[in-house]
Order: structure tokens, then C-alpha cells, then sequence
């Protein structure tokens, strides 16, 4: 059976902060990530395993990689959305893929900036409510 009650927008804007984080539970969790090139190029992406995407990147490229820090948000499309506009705030800089010619820090404040900017750590934030609720629609559809 469907649970229809959880995808009407009354009852998400009637729910308390604890239906809000059971829901993105139900959700799943997806991770937006960077990984740093020793002596290059940092890489902003996204995966529901980081520590897995990891390890098949380093075992494609030839030098020394370190994963810097990841960020656990609710379900892909956040990540992904997450992961857009951090690459277009760093376009001017692109190496070539998800690869910018970026420190570290450049490219883990630019994911927060971007997390702070879309108030995703405001659980009522309507943008955070319509991606919930899409990823609701996919998951209970």
C-alpha cells in the first residue's frame, strides 16, 4: 500500500522537525563529496557510497588522491542540485570534468556557501520541502 498521506504538501507543511528527518530517512541520504589531487585539481561530486566512488576514481587516476570531506543530504536530487551550482560558482576555474583548479578549502567553503545558500540545514526551507518531496514521489510511486 502507498503512503499517499506523506506526499500531500498540507501535511509536509503541517509535519514537526522529527516527521521531517523520518522522512528523509525513507528518502535515503546521498553525499556530496571532494577529493583533492596532491599537488592538483579538486573534484566536487556526488555519490550515495563517497568512500566507494573513491576508491574507483584513485584506481583510474595515476597520482595521489585525498578525500577531503564529505556532506550527507537528504537524497540524491539535493546532492545533485548541491553539486550543480557549486560547479557553475566555479566554472571560470574548470580543469575539465567535476575537476577545478581549486585549494581544498576553496572547494569545501564553496559546498558550504552553497548549502548555506539554499538554507538545506533549515528543515522547513521550500526548496529543501519540493526536493523531499520529489524524491518522495520516486520513491513511493
Amino acid at each position: 500500500m502507498k503512503r499517499q498521506t506523506i506526499l500531500t504538501k498540507e501535511r509536509f507543511d503541517l509535519a514537526s522537525t522529527r516527521e521531517l528527518e523520518r522522512w528523509a530517512h525513507l528518502v535515503g541520504h546521498h553525499h556530496v563529496y571532494v577529493i583533492h589531487e596532491i599537488e592538483g585539481p579538486c573534484k566536487i561530486g556526488i555519490a550515495d557510497k563517497p568512500i566507494r566512488r573513491f576508491g574507483s576514481i584513485r584506481t583510474s587516476n595515476p597520482r595521489e588522491l585525498k578525500m577531503i570531506k564529505t556532506w550527507r543530504m537528504p537524497g540524491r536530487a539535493v546532492s545533485a542540485r548541491i553539486e550543480k551550482e557549486c560547479h557553475e560558482r566555479l566554472s571560470e576555474v574548470r580543469v575539465r570534468g567535476e575537476w577545478f583548479d581549486v585549494s581544498p578549502g576553496l572547494a569545501c567553503s564553496t559546498v558550504e556557501m552553497v548549502i548555506h545558500d539554499f538554507e538545506l540545514f533549515t528543515v522547513t526551507a521550500d526548496r529543501l520541502r519540493e526536493d523531499i518531496i520529489h524524491n518522495l514521489v520516486v520513491k513511493f510511486s
